[in-house]
């Protein structure tokens, strides 16, 4: 039971209980309301970038974003690829998918050569969606997709202190 003390007209001090009834104005709590979708995003987005701040090892932090943004967005699966700009490639760092799909461990290097809209995508920084059965899937990146098993793809560009740093898919 928690007490506190109450000083008394002469300077004496005695214990006081709290145990009395709760004022009914402090009984109401109104439910909180829930969030509007846009907002749960955002929060999701704040979660997972506070849960990075604790890390310090690049890889355990990519892996860690590829986890998150998978669950995030309610993804199949996400690859974190680091981007060379002077050697022209991209070369997978971490990756995660979600049961049945698996990711292969072995990390691959691209030449953005061979995939002119990831270049595109490093390069201008608009970020770019294919889904397979929409439309004319017409590039070198719906062909891969279709070799992952894969319906849909999004990418985006990360960027470190102003300059491209890796492919987020």
């Amino acid at each position: 039971m928690p007490r506190f003390w109450q000083t008394a007209p002469a300077g004496i001090t005695r214990p006081v209980s709290n145990t009395g009834p709760m004022p009914a104005a402090r009984r109401r709590v109104a439910p909180i309301p829930a969030l509007p979708p846009h907002l749960e995003a955002a929060l999701g987005v704040i979660e997972a970038v506070q849960s990075l701040g604790e890390l310090v090892d690049v890889a355990e932090i990519l892996a860690t974003l590829a986890r998150r943004l998978t669950e995030l967005v309610d993804a199949s699966a996400c690859l974190v690829s680091l981007v060379d700009i002077h050697a022209g490639t991209v070369r997978d760092r971490a990756g995660y998918a979600r049961p049945p799909h698996e990711w292969p461990r072995a990390a691959e290097e691209y030449d953005l050569a061979d995939y002119p809209r990831t270049a595109a995508v490093i390069e201008t920084g608009v970020p770019y969606g294919c889904s397979l059965g929409i439309g004319r899937p017409d590039s070198s990146e719906s062909e891969r997709l279709r070799e992952l098993g894969y319906r849909s793809l999004l990418m985006l560009r990360l960027r470190v202190d102003g300059e491209p740093y890796g492919l987020i898919e």
